[in-house]
């Protein structure tokens, strides 16, 4: 589903619930955003691979209203990307007021994105990136061990034994990782 698509369904969503002060804009993040100021912006995985990460920051702080909110979904897989993000944005004039991961799953594989939420400001949140991602880490590696042995009851030994192989890979210093080994040698 593109991003029209999904702006299409917001809009009958909003036409459903009789909401009328709400319009949705499209534009490319990395050129100028059209004229105003706007009191939400979101971003969908698109922060995390730009490279010119602070440009862009810049103008969403000069685009958002003084109460507006930025919204940004970002695949970053460390806590130094989180961290290194985080202080692009402060830098350009945006606090952090939220950090949360936000679950998906991948073609079988339970995965996560960093969700960030700034406003206008100086003093934002402070947050244990380091421990946030490792409890992170341990959930998304019991979850996944979880689904091998499913599968391995299933009869699907093959796709259970390459789940269990990711995890003890993936997922290394984990008890998932550890556990993931000992079901492998009793195979």
């Amino acid at each position: 589903m593109g991003h029209g698509d999904s702006i299409l369904r917001a809009v009958e969503e909003g036409q459903k619930r009789n909401i009328d002060n709400v319009e949705f804009i499209v534009a490319n993040i990395q050129e100028e955003l059209p004229a105003g100021t706007y009191d939400a912006i979101t971003s969908s995985q698109t922060l995390s691979i730009v490279k010119n990460r602070r440009d862009v920051l810049k103008r969403i702080f000069g685009a958002l209203s003084p109460t507006g909110v930025f919204l940004s979904v970002e695949a970053f897989r460390t806590a130094k990307e989180s961290a290194s993000y985080i202080d692009d944005a402060t830098a350009c004039g945006l606090a952090l007021q939220s950090f949360e991961f936000v679950p998906h799953n991948h073609l079988g594989e339970e995965k996560a994105y960093s969700f960030f939420e700034f406003r206008h400001g100086d003093k934002g949140l402070s947050v244990d990136l380091d421990a946030k991602f490792q409890e992170l880490i341990e959930k998304l590696a019991a979850s996944n061990l979880q689904l091998a042995k499913t599968l391995i009851r299933a009869d699907k030994i093959k796709s259970g034994r390459k789940r269990l192989r990711d995890v003890v890979g993936d997922y290394a210093e984990t008890a998932a990782a550890k556990e993931a080994e000992e079901f492998l040698k009793g195979l």
